[in-house]
């Protein structure tokens, strides 16, 4: 009995030991477990608030800024670029103004869309680098001008000189034009310069013109008491962009008008729309403008807007308009739109011209386009020609040809027979420095 007693107690105890190693391992490993959850959570818990929260107004203005290199790259590898605009804001404040990479694009667009949008213009006022502060300029004003006009001529006005104040000026009034043409005429008298002032007028009413070009025009009519030469190029704006959309109505507006003569310089832009649809109103509006350039300009256009469908019919009108409408220059040009279809064919209008200086005109009209279409064809009509002004006009587009090069030889050939002595001696000057250049 005594043997089994003991056998048993040996078990017991051997039991016991198995049980308390294996709840001593079980709490251990517990144990490790939640020190590393305890630390994940210590470690990765400050990363996390770290990321979300903007640094205090003290913090950011004491905090030195972490610009080895301060790219829109790096800014996107930071988690910058995604950002709150106030707090990109705080970020761009705590950079040396003098920095090259001081904005990165990234950072820029979302920055001006805070609620102190300006305080980007005043920080880029205060760099030093013109490159870089010019740079800047050109970027910030387009987005500066919707939010506030006025407050951005005045800027570009204090702190834009040269091309970099015209480049300016001119994509902000263009994208407030284009957006809001009547806010964007109120600020025209804030631009300082006279030239880019005049353009500017120009552009708010082309934009003008294309949405609502009755409230445009009514608001040019109230520009002379400002600037009488703004005016002008006011109303011939909005002619011309309105004459693309209903020329028929442009041209009643203009015709019906208490001073015609405002629209001059617009009427050619009128009579060249009114063309393509209705060739006899566009004849009847030209012919109704007071004789001089204009006048002769618009015919022109419609003449040749007419030549693309029915050339015959453009080339009589051509022909039996009087002289002092420069019919010679608008037969002169027909000859260019008929050489570009059939330079043979236009070769044959020549003879036709009054005079023999509206030949000549032709003539170097017909050579510039045939030398480039068919060079070979072009010199078997160049050699059918008559000694004299009109052959000589002829050589002198050979010589500015590429044949020049292709053929040097060949084209000096043709030099040598030029009748003029001047005109010989002088293209042959010309080629031989064309061959120079060549080697």
């Amino acid at each position: 009995m005594k043997t089994a007693r003991h056998k048993v107690i040996g078990m017991s105890l051997i039991l016991g030991l198995v049980v308390i190693f294996c709840l001593l391992g079980w709490w251990q490993m517990s144990s490790k477990g939640g020190s590393e959850i305890a630390a994940a959570v210590v470690v990765k818990a400050p990363a996390a608030v770290k990321d979300i929260q903007p640094p205090s107004p003290a913090e950011a203005i004491t905090t030195p800024p972490p610009v080895p290199e301060v790219t829109s790259a790096a800014l996107s590898a930071r988690g910058l670029s995604n950002r709150d605009p106030e707090y990109l804001l705080q970020v761009l404040k705590r950079w040396p103004a003098n920095s090259p990479q001081a904005i990165p694009h990234t950072a820029l667009i979302l920055i001006v869309r805070s609620s102190d949008p300006f305080a980007v213009a005043r920080y880029i006022s205060s760099i030093p680098d013109d490159t870089t502060r010019n740079t800047y300029i050109l970027s910030v004003a387009p987005l500066l001008g919707p939010k506030g006009p006025a407050a951005t001529l005045d800027w570009l006005n204090q702190v834009a000189t040269g091309d970099t104040y015209k480049n300016a000026v001119s994509k902000t009034i263009t994208i407030l034009a284009a957006s809001d043409p009547k806010a964007a005429a109120a600020v025209l008298d804030e631009i300082a310069n006279p030239s880019v002032r005049l353009t500017a007028y120009s552009t708010v009413a082309g934009s003008w013109g294309k949405t609502d070009p009755q409230a445009a025009m009514a608001w040019a009519q109230t520009l002379p008491a400002v600037d009488a030469t703004a005016q002008a190029a006011a109303l011939n704006a909005i002619v011309t962009s309105w004459s693309k959309n209903d020329a028929n109505a442009v041209a009643t507006y203009v015709q019906n008008s208490a001073n015609p003569s405002l629209f001059l310089p617009a009427d050619p832009a009128i009579a060249q729309s009114l063309a393509a649809t209705n060739p006899q109103a566009a004849l009847a509006f030209s012919n109704g403008l007071p004789a001089g350039e204009a006048k002769n300009q618009s015919l022109n256009n419609v003449i040749v807007a007419i030549a693309q469908t029915d050339f015959t019919a453009a080339w009589n009108l051509a022909i039996g308009l009087p002289t002092s409408n420069n019919s010679v220059g608008i037969m002169s040009n027909l000859v260019g739109v008929q050489a570009k279809i059939d330079p043979a064919q236009a070769a044959a209008l020549i003879p036709q011209f009054p005079d023999e200086t509206g030949q000549v005109a032709a003539t170097a009209t017909l050579a510039a386009i045939w030398v480039k279409q068919d060079p070979q064809s072009f010199t078997i009509w160049l050699d059918g020609l008559k000694p004299g002004e009109a052959r000589d006009a002829a050589i002198v587009e050979l010589v500015s040809s590429s044949q020049a090069a292709k053929n040097p030889a060949g084209v000096n050939a043709w030099v040598n027979t030029v009748s003029n002595p001047e005109l010989k001696a002088a293209l042959a000057q010309k080629l031989n420095q064309a061959q120079a250049g060549a080697k």
